[in-house]
């Protein structure tokens, strides 16, 4: 019985393979340097590693944790990319990180409008109100004050970061 492929399977097979390849060769060097460098400061340092151990269980100490560690950072990899979503979303996080800062505050604003306005606007005028504390006013003057400014500069804040969400809107998100 032969199992048949969809177009482009193929394609996103190998690329899935390449990366969970590349992964895991990541893996391997960093583990392998701190393997290699632990076995050889315990020749160094440890009379009882050198007496009780030959050169294969040397080897096998030094090439054991690198090797347990490409297998699992690959496998893992693959196990993942088995998960659509999972997969996708995984992605998704790596090209993020490769996006320049402004790209991804641009694209937080315009997925998350009402958070920006919310995470701006109330420092802004508990701010003005902690400016209002310095004046000669009363403190139902200086309430009065910062709910006057505070509802200004909120409607400021509201109003542009609304045309930047509809900017956004017309040209799409940013990407890497």
């Amino acid at each position: 019985m032969s199992a048949t492929k969809s177009p482009g399977m193929g394609h996103q097979n190998d690329a899935v393979v390449s990366s969970a390849f590349k992964e895991g060769a990541k893996a391997f060097v960093v583990v392998g340097v701190c393997s290699t460098l632990g076995v050889l400061g315990a020749l160094r340092f440890s009379p009882g590693f050198r007496r009780n151990l030959g050169t294969s269980g040397r080897v096998a100490t030094a090439f054991m944790p690198p090797l347990f560690a490409y297998t699992y950072v690959a496998e893992s990899h693959t196990t993942n990319a088995a998960n659509p979503d999972l997969y996708a979303k995984k992605e998704r996080q790596v090209m993020l990180q490769n996006m320049p800062i402004h790209h991804r505050i641009a694209n937080y604003i315009h997925h998350k409008p009402f958070q920006v306005i919310a995470y701006v606007g109330v420092p802004t005028v508990f701010g003005l109100f902690m400016l209002n504390g310095q004046s000669h006013l009363s403190l139902s003057q200086r309430v009065m004050n910062t709910r006057v400014m505070g509802q200004a500069s909120v409607i400021a804040i509201l109003c542009s970061t609304m045309a930047f969400y509809d900017y956004m809107e017309k040209h799409g998100d940013f990407s890497n």
